[in-house]
């Protein structure tokens, strides 16, 4: 098992719990604050993760994972032909096959948190181009874009010349924190009840 599970994988791990991920974010940003450690912290998002990805690519990386045929085979009929039911007045709708033009007009997913990313990095202009190029051999590959328009850049401690620099580069927004994060606000005062 542990040659297909990292380490870093929260959901579906005995043991584990969906929201493990997110409070790891947390208590990073905590000890980032605490310390004053300058820190560019990167909200990215995806254009239409499940209408973009390339399914052949999910295939060949279940492939080199060792997935057998039957089971990817299993995996791709899931993953390209998804039924969708409505509740309408708590009455379900006559289930229907989800389409792009579907999902375009009503903006509808069965893996609506599975494109959620953040990076934590040091506020160096190389480092960040160096993502950047990354993030496109990553998009050219999979099929996945990155909408820098609706991602953001969360400085910690870091120059603003430098953040706004940074945030013509990329072509994202800055943030501050806290900020949201799979449903937890991070940077955050903890001790505060809405929070």
């Amino acid at each position: 098992m542990p040659g297909l599970v990292g380490e870093t994988q929260s959901t579906f791990v005995k043991g584990r719990k969906i929201h493990d991920g997110a409070l790891i974010a947390c208590k990073t940003v905590h000890w980032i604050k605490s310390r004053k450690k300058s820190t560019a912290i990167i909200k990215l998002d995806f254009k239409k993760a499940y209408d973009r990805v390339k399914w052949d690519f999910v295939d060949i990386v279940l492939q080199k994972m060792r997935f057998g045929q039957r089971w990817r085979g299993w995996i791709k009929e899931c993953v390209t032909s998804v039924f969708m039911s409505l509740l309408v007045n708590g009455s379900p709708l006559k289930p229907f096959k989800m389409e792009r033009d579907l999902r375009d007009s009503i903006e509808l997913s069965h893996l609506q948190f599975a494109d959620d990313t953040i990076l934590f990095c040091p506020p160096d202009e190389e480092t960040i181009r160096n993502y950047q190029r990354l993030l496109r051999c990553f998009e050219l590959m999979s099929g996945l874009t990155i909408n820098f328009e609706k991602s953001n850049l969360i400085p910690a401690s870091c120059e603003r010349m430098w953040v706004q620099r940074m945030c013509r580069l990329l072509g994202c927004k800055e943030a501050s924190l806290p900020v949201r994060y799979l449903d937890i606000f991070l940077g955050a005062n903890p001790r505060l009840v809405k929070t």
